[in-house]
């Protein structure tokens, strides 16, 4: 008897649950009817990094190391382009030591060193009137289909590099 109760009282709740969803009137979701939108973003950034290899890092000291690559553009034309070469070294003295070293060897006047602690960055800046006769001498941006953010996007990713934009 007992359990004949329980089973009409969980269908005789059921029954009201299903009558209160079923006859609610549904809310249409309210929409900003293009009142809201986003212009599209001036400048954007496509950022391409790779780890260095053992050798790359022994030339100079380094502990290990990251290349990087990023794109700078401005309504849809590639702006410049940096080339970042960042180590960690095991010490701030021998971090600076590589930047006295880089700096000598240095003839590249687009090409600047930065220390920060333990930390050395290399930084080469390719600007707007360069960048033609720059990608067309770096073998994986010259089979790029075109210099906008998704062909620079796809030939950076086809290399191994691990790419990422900013808007």
């Amino acid at each position: 008897m007992e359990k004949i109760v329980v089973g009409g009282l969980f269908v005789i709740t059921g029954i009201i649950f299903a009558i209160i969803m079923l006859s609610s009137p549904k809310k249409a979701p309210a929409e900003a009817s293009g009142k809201n939108q986003v212009a599209q973003a001036e400048s954007k950034s496509l950022t391409c990094v790779r780890p260095l290899s053992t050798n790359e890092t022994a030339e100079i000291g380094a502990a290990y190391g990251n290349f990087e690559r990023q794109f700078e553009f401005k309504n849809d034309s590639l702006e410049s382009i940096s080339e970042n070469y960042v180590y960690q070294f095991n010490s701030a003295e021998a971090a600076t030591a590589a930047k006295t070293s880089i700096d000598s060897n240095n003839s590249n006047a687009n090409t600047t060193t930065v220390v920060n602690v333990n930390q050395l960055k290399k930084i080469t800046k390719i600007t707007t009137e360069n960048l033609d006769s720059y990608i067309k001498g770096i073998a994986e941006l010259n089979s790029a289909a075109g210099h906008d953010l998704n062909s620079l996007l796809i030939a950076e990713n086809q290399t191994g590099l691990s790419c990422s934009t900013v808007e």
